[in-house]
C-alpha cells in the first residue's frame, strides 16, 4: 500500500509541475501577442502593411499557442484534481487509527462533574438499600421482598 500512495504522491507532484508549466508557457504566449499585436500596430501606423499582416500572423500563432496550453493546463488540472482524490481514498488504510486529540478543559471537567453525579447516585441508592433493609428486618421481613 505505501509504494501505491508514493506513486500517487509522484504523480501528483508531475501533475501540479506540469499544469503550473503549462500556465507559465500559456502567459508567456499572451505576453508575446501583446507585443506581436503593438508591433503590428506601428507597422500600420507606418504604412507598412507587409510587415503589419506578418505581425498579425504572428499574433494568431501566438494566441492559437496560448490557447492551446490553456486547454492542456485545464486537462492538466482534472487529472490532478483525479489523484488528489485517489490519494485521499488511500489515506488512513493500513494504518493506526490517529491519537484523539488532547481533552480540553471543559470536557475534562464535565467528564468530572458526571463521575461526581453517578458516585452521588450510587451513593444515595445504597443508603436507600440500608434504609430499605433495616425497615424490612424492622418488620420481620426478608430484604428485598
Amino acid at each position: 500500500m505505501d509504494e501505491t500512495v508514493r506513486s500517487i504522491q509522484t504523480a501528483l507532484v508531475d501533475a501540479i509541475a506540469s499544469e503550473h508549466r503549462l500556465r507559465r508557457e500559456a502567459l508567456n504566449e499572451r505576453r508575446e501577442t501583446d507585443r506581436w499585436e503593438r508591433r503590428a500596430d506601428m507597422a500600420e501606423q507606418r504604412e507598412l502593411a507587409d510587415l503589419a499582416a506578418e505581425a498579425r500572423a504572428r499574433v494568431e500563432r501566438h494566441r492559437r499557442t496560448a490557447s492551446l496550453y490553456d486547454r492542456r493546463a485545464a486537462e492538466m488540472r482534472v487529472q490532478v484534481d483525479r489523484l488528489r482524490d485517489a490519494l485521499a481514498a488511500t489515506q488512513g488504510h493500513g494504518r493506526a487509527p490517529p491519537r484523539p486529540a488532547a481533552a480540553s478543559l471543559e470536557s475534562r471537567i464535565a467528564a468530572l462533574e458526571v463521575e461526581s453525579d453517578l458516585e452521588r447516585m450510587r451513593q444515595e441508592r445504597r443508603q436507600s438499600r440500608a434504609a430499605n433493609g433495616a425497615d424490612a428486618a424492622e418488620d420481620g421481613q426478608p430484604e428485598g421482598g
